[in-house]
């Protein structure tokens, strides 16, 4: 019931006798945003009056450009729509009312938050020489766009059968064994330290052209220490010496062991090969660079190639206490700090901020050309909750970054295919890292679950891990609690590792305690590898694990206490001449089959007959309930009494 008018007259009248301010309004305002049909000099109060640019996107004016938001405003976005544009939060709501975006509830689906535009002009190659001396010209198509830089392109095309976007790949020699994941090693050429240096690569086998200026415009993918990939441009080639030249590199980008480093031709015209692959060339006289593209069909171009023109989808910027659901957000890339980020925060020297909730958006196809910050990132931030999104196929990226955070909680998002390490909280505090399930993290240096520099208190339980380069990182860090989660190392990588303290560390330390987690199929049977530090002390109890690793048995003094774990097999450290012994409770087998209902479809849940049930011992006093004091412990783990051994899960893998 609205107010009667006497009331409103005696309260602003009373509000000037004290001389000060009337609010603008007593009530919460819901406008409605139609990319397709609105318009900016509607009300915007209902769905037949709505706006075509929402509050906070510079393309806004009229009604909505002027709109000013305050705390409950609701905006409510058409599903199904694709709206073109970025918007930059303009106010900030209350702990009591948020100020809310929202994407779904009108229409039909999700709204679509797009950063990208259609690339027209494409032309049919009539010969070679338009692309470089390709001889495969009769694929290729050609057109020309303005674009600073060709590696924020971002190209897709969209499938002329399913209408779906898919990604487009700068051309590459090798081709990789997957595109998304480019930067992998196990797909670049070798070259032996005597043909490498700070600034050159010789290798007469794959540079084979008698033209000197074959190269130009290309770049080299080069694997350097410490285990990255990075890329030069290529400044000059001598047909004579068979030898390419880029900027240095630095002595300590190549291993002093002499080991082989790899490389790989990146955007070059003459290595596109197979459709979906393109390439970019110089900026002519008036800025304009030639994409030269083998596209999957060449059925209407104009209308199904698109290019990321926008930076970023929303904006927090130093605002708080903002609700986003809803919203498919894609197709967005930059080279600054936050460039291609779906959800971000600004970044430091603006103070704390929080209060965001950030609920089932989908956030997919972004591109990172700088620091690849990831789909939602959070900066110096207290009090958010991001839970029940998907982050999926985001290029160069991370898939959740939270820095300088306290009282977050990442919880129940699907995560899947980031270009690098997906889940990542650096210098975290009092925060919960719950039931996530993360796969297909395959990128050079790239984790699943990182948790770096100063953390501390944060519980990290209920999460799943398949397919993934590292699944779980520490460093710097403590206490931390690792409750009931699920990784399978694939037989290649370590479930999990503890990277030495950093030189300006130690930032935080304390206990370390691992509980009722299932660690299988690790690199070695090197399931849990523990750091060296002291002043930890370490608790391994009721897990399955792929054996320990190796570090606990070179570190005299190093308090580990192991009890009723199940070891699928014993790592080489873990024997008698290394002072090895089983703990209390502490058996081996290696039979997964009799553990597990089904580990070959990483099914993890225990078997009817599994000698993990009711074979664990009571954890409570490991849970921190000091700490997160509403939790209940037994609920969130699915603790039994008498408690079993091993996680209570099942794997899936997001994003197929």
């Amino acid at each position: 019931m609205n107010p009667p008018v006497s009331l409103l007259i005696s309260f602003l009248s009373f509000a000037l006798l004290l001389g000060v301010s009337a609010p603008c309004r007593l009530l919460a305002a819901e406008y409605f945003v139609d990319y397709g049909s609105g318009d900016d000099g509607n009300s915007g109060k209902s769905e037949a009056e709505a706006w075509k640019h929402a509050p906070g996107d510079s393309q806004a004016g009229g009604k909505a450009g002027s709109a000013v938001l305050e705390p409950g405003d609701v905006v409510q976005f058409r599903g199904g729509v694709i709206y073109r544009g970025e918007i930059k939060i303009p106010a900030s709501g209350t702990p009591e009312k948020r100020i809310v975006y929202r994407g779904t509830g009108w229409g039909e689906g999700r709204a679509i938050l797009d950063g990208s535009e259609v690339v027209p002009g494409w032309k049919k190659c009539g010969s070679a020489e338009e692309v470089g001396g390709n001889p495969g010209f009769q694929n290729l198509y050609f057109t020309e766009v303005a674009a600073n830089s060709p590696f924020l392109l971002n190209l897709h095309e969209t499938n002329a059968g399913t209408s779906q976007d898919e990604f487009l790949w700068i051309s590459q020699d090798p081709n990789p064994a997957d595109p998304f994941f480019h930067d992998r090693k196990d797909s670049f050429y070798p070259v032996t330290k005597d043909n490498l240096t700070t600034t050159s690569i010789t290798d007469p086998m794959v540079f084979a052209s008698e033209d000197s200026t074959h190269y130009q415009g290309a770049s080299l993918l080069i694997w350097v220490s410490p285990n990255f990939t990075r890329r030069f441009d290529i400044l000059s080639y001598d047909p004579a010496t068979r030898r390419v030249t880029f900027a240095d590199i630095g002595n300590s980008a190549i291993y002093p062991d002499g080991r082989d480093q790899f490389f790989a031709i990146y955007n070059s015209f003459h290595v596109i090969d197979k459709p979906g692959e393109y390439a970019v060339g110089e900026p002519d006289a008036t800025g304009k660079r030639r994409i030269v593209l083998w596209p999957y069909s060449p059925v209407d171009l104009d209308k199904r190639i698109s290019q990321s023109v926008r930076v970023r989808g929303f904006d927090l910027g130093k605002e708080s206490h903002i609700h986003i659901e809803g919203f498919e957000i894609r197709k967005f890339a930059g080279a600054e700090d936050s460039g291609g980020c779906g959800i971000a925060t600004a970044g430091r020297g603006v103070g704390s901020k929080g209060g965001y909730l950030l609920k089932n958006n989908r956030i997919l196809h972004n591109m990172s050309g700088g620091r690849g910050l990831g789909g939602i990132y959070l900066d110096d931030t207290v009090d958010a909750m991001v839970e029940d999104n998907e982050i999926l196929w985001n290029k160069d990226h991370r898939a959740i970054f939270v820095t300088g955070g306290e009282n977050i909680i990442i919880q129940n998002n699907d995560i899947a295919y980031a270009g690098r390490t997906a889940l990542v909280m650096y210098t975290g505090k009092r925060s919960q890292i719950l039931n996530n399930r993360i796969s297909n993290i395959l990128g050079t240096h790239a984790n699943a679950m990182t948790f770096y520099i100063a953390s501390e208190n944060l519980l990290v339980a209920g999460n799943i891990v398949t397919n993934s380069t590292t699944p779980i990182t520490f460093q710097d860090s403590g206490p931390l609690y690792f409750f009931n989660n699920i990784t399978d190392g694939g037989g290649k990588y370590k479930n999990v590792s503890e990277w030495p303290n950093t030189k300006r560390g130690p930032w935080a330390t304390g206990q370390i305690v691992f509980a009722n987690n299932t660690f299988v199929n690790a690199d070695a049977h090197s399931s849990l590898n523990l750091g060296k530090d002291p002043d930890k002390t370490y608790a391994v109890i009721n897990n399955i694990l792929d054996g320990l690793g190796t570090n606990q048995h070179k570190a005299p003094g190093i308090k580990v206490i192991h009890t009723h774990n199940i070891y699928t097999a014993l790592n080489t450290f873990q024997a008698a001449r290394y002072g090895w012994e089983m703990g209390e409770g502490e058996v081996e087998n290696g039979d997964l089959a009799a553990l597990f209902v089904n580990p070959t479809k990483l099914d993890f849940r225990p078997a009817a007959s599994s000698t993990a049930l009711k074979a664990g011992t009571d954890i409570t006093a490991y849970f921190p309930k000091d700490v997160f004091p509403d939790l209940n412990f037994d609920e969130l783990l699915g603790i039994t009494k008498p408690a079993n051994i091993g996680a209570n899960g099942q794997a899936t893998s997001p994003g197929q």
